[in-house]
């Protein structure tokens, strides 16, 4: 449903006023130190002036989207980070925004390089900033897209390769593999199938086999409780109906996990090698067969894996 206004949408509104006028500074600095001209470096105040103005609402609506937006795990780091370096830049304006007004008060001379260097640096700092909002929180986490689940496919942080430290690890990879390929598949039943889509897919399922090969056999050990029976019945065993202890549980769904991750690099890597041949056949009968080869693997992934929560 569209809405006039959002809170947590207000925040990249105002960011483009604040990084629209940043140019504006330096480049009226620069050619006031270039020229020695106090009618530039006039200019250069105003817009500093402005600009922490600005960056004054787009901190203040950051704060609110930051504590208003459900963050998934894995992105606390940059979460903190373009939080921290947003809260800097604005400082560091409003201090350079008053310093520059009482020196023109004290009729100081203000046509200087360290105006220069100054915006230069917040400038960067200022870039920087944008640069985790857009590129990380927003464009690959999808964080306050709501065409994106606000995040929820966000794959960033947790993918790495290697043994997981402990079992929330584990946990995190599983959602990161799975959110992964959940977007690849989803981008190439609205676009087309193409060679680098079906190979992310493989890669993601040969990391999710890799962690699901470590649930099943080392995370039993990892969890409290692994040899207290599952409450009210959750699990029993097939073959002799015995409620199962939670690190049988595990170890259960761990290993079906794992064989599911296999079928998924097995289908995968199959349609990535005839991908060139199926991509023309898709060109000649239209989108139904374009959703047909992409949605036989599908299925496989359809379903997010199973949380290993237990009271």
């Amino acid at each position: 449903m569209f809405k006039v206004i959002r809170l947590v949408t207000v925040h990249p509104f105002l960011v483009h006023f604040t990084i629209g006028i940043v140019p504006v500074m330096v480049l009226a600095y620069s050619t006031a130190v270039w020229l020695k001209s106090e009618r530039w470096s006039f200019t250069g105040d105003a817009a500093t002036v402005v600009c922490a103005g600005t960056s004054l609402l787009t901190t203040s609506f950051g704060l609110v989207s930051n504590f208003y937006l459900q963050w998934p795990g894995g992105l606390w780091l940059w979460r903190y980070l373009h939080m921290g370096m947003g809260i800097g830049s604005t400082l560091a304006l409003v201090i350079f925004a008053a310093i520059r007004l009482t020196m023109r008060r004290r009729g100081e001379s203000v046509s200087g390089a360290g105006a220069l260097a100054t915006s230069i640096c917040i400038s960067i700092l200022i870039g920087a900033t944008g640069w985790i909002g857009g590129e990380i929180l927003v464009y690959t986490s999808g964080m306050a897209v709501q065409a994106a689940g606000n995040g929820t496919f966000a794959p960033i942080g947790m993918s790495g390769t290697g043994t997981p430290v402990d079992f929330p690890d584990a946990m995190g990879r599983t959602r990161a593999a799975w959110a992964s390929i959940t977007t690849q598949v989803a981008e190439m039943i609205v676009q087309h199938p193409s060679d680098a889509a079906f190979s992310a897919v493989m890669k993601d399922a040969q990391r999710l086999e890799q962690v699901a090969n470590w649930i099943s056999t080392a995370g039993p050990k990892r969890v409290a409780g692994a040899n207290e029976p599952m409450n009210s019945g959750a699990g029993q065993s097939q073959t002799t109906g015995a409620v199962m202890t939670r690190g049988q549980v595990i170890a259960f769904m761990g290993a079906q996990l794992q064989d599911d991750a296999q079928t998924l690099v097995q289908l995968a890597r199959r349609k990535f090698r005839r991908q060139r041949r199926a991509t023309a056949r898709c060109h000649v009968n239209g989108n139904k067969l374009l959703a047909g080869l992409v949605w036989r693997i599908e299925p496989r992934f359809a379903e997010p894996p199973v949380s290993f929560a237990f009271s």
